[in-house]
Formats: structure tokens, C-alpha cells, sequence
């Protein structure tokens, strides 16, 4: 398979680095300092791994102008290396978006409200009143209570499961399984007995939260 090539001073500009070396430098991946070869992109930041950037084979290096002083390499110079990084991976590797649409299989409830721009995908279950915004993806198993809120461009793994009454912000992704909005430990004893706490509030999820696999969010009592 063809990689592709990214100009260094393409990737500079996406780093919000400044370029120390060939603007027309080719760069096909990013890889660690050790393994790194002449057509990748690696970074430093760690003094414990000063021998491997010595070391190192890689066409440039993402990296502090303190520490570029005494490196003689290509350098991206920027003063936080880890989110320049981050950048670099992110316009590598976009998060795939797929078309809109709605699963025939999917069960909507007739109140619903699903913008067209959101794809709903196989066995997804969302029930009365809840709303699903415009770039929202669905994958296949989630289920949304009734009067739930997706936000814009969230993107929800397989199997995740949202109670009713939650409200998740725009951007936000959650991982397979995570559980939102579940009965969190509400108990009062009395005569040697536990009497449940009715769970009657919400989870309210901002913008840009990312919730690993299998999480547990509880709603308030």
C-alpha cells in the first residue's frame, strides 16, 4: 500500500510549530524516536529519552527550542510537544464520520426528534421526546431513554445505554457500554431493613467529555 506524504511545513502549520529545517521534507507517519525512520515524524519532550533522540533515525522531531539547542535534526519547535503531537495525529488520522441515515432495523419512537444529518445504526432503540442532533452517530445496541439530549456530533459506541432524562452535550464520545444515568446507591435502613431512595435526578454531560468503555455514570437521588 502507497502511504501518504505530508509536507513538514504542512505539518508544522498544523502543530503550531515553527519550522527548523527542509519546508518541502516529506513525512509519511508519525513513530516513537526509537523506531522512527527518515520519513517519519517522532516527538521529544522526556530528558529520560535524551539518548534515543541522539539516536534516533527520524526525518523530524517535534520538540522544545531548549531542547532543539543541542539537537541538530529537522525540528517542529514548539513549547508543549505532546499536544503539537496530538495535532499532527489528529490530521493524520480524522475520525471517520459515516453517511447519514437510519438503520431499518432501528426502533424510533414516533415523538422523537432525529435530525436527518445523524446516523442511526442497527438495533438502536430511542424513545419518546428524546432528541438526537445534527452529526450524531448512533452505533449499533445503544439504546436512548425517553427525553434524553444527544448533542451535536457526539458519537456513541456500540451498546452504549443513556436513561431517560440525561442531556449529553455537543462532541462528546462514548465508549462501548458505558451506562449513563443508572440509579446510583440510594438506601435508608430502618427495622433491619433497606428502603430504596427513588433516583430522580439527571445527568447533565458537557461539551467535548470523552467517557471510557464499560463507565458507569448514576443519576443524582
Amino acid at each position: 500500500m502507497v502511504r501518504k506524504e505530508y509536507l513538514l511545513s504542512d505539518l508544522a502549520a498544523v502543530a503550531g510549530a515553527e519550522l527548523r529545517g527542509d519546508a518541502a521534507y516529506r513525512i509519511t507517519a508519525l513513530a516513537p524516536l526509537e523506531t522512527a525512520g527518515s520519513g517519519e515524524l517522532a516527538f521529544y519532550q522526556d530528558s529520560r529519552l535524551r539518548r534515543q533522540l541522539e539516536a534516533s533515525k527520524a526525518g523530524a522531531v517535534i520538540i522544545t527550542p531548549q531542547d532543539a539547542e543541542t539537537y541538530s535534526g529537522q525540528c517542529l519547535l514548539t513549547d508543549n510537544p505532546y499536544a503539537a503531537f496530538a495535532r499532527v495525529m489528529q490530521y493524520l488520522h480524522p475520525a471517520a464520520m459515516p453517511q447519514p441515515g437510519l438503520h431499518h432495523t432501528a426502533q424510533v419512537a414516533r415523538d422523537a426528534q432525529v435530525d436527518p444529518g445523524a446516523r442511526i445504526d442497527a438495533y438502536v432503540q430511542i424513545e419518546a421526546e428524546a432528541v438526537i442532533a445534527a452529526g450524531v452517530w448512533l452505533e449499533a445496541g445503544t439504546f436512548i431513554g425517553a427525553g434524553t439530549e444527544v448533542g451535536r456530533g457526539s458519537h456513541l459506541y456500540p451498546g452504549v445505554k443513556i436513561y431517560a432524562g440525561c442531556k449529553l452535550g455537543a462532541d462528546c464520545i462514548l465508549h462501548a457500554g458505558a451506562v449513563i444515568g443508572a440509579d446510583g446507591f440510594g438506601f435508608a435502613e430502618a427495622d433491619g431493613r433497606f428502603l430504596k431512595i427513588p433516583q430522580v435526578g439527571r445527568v447533565l454531560i458537557g461539551n467535548g467529555v470523552e467517557i471510557g468503555a464499560n463507565s458507569c455514570i448514576d443519576r443524582g437521588a
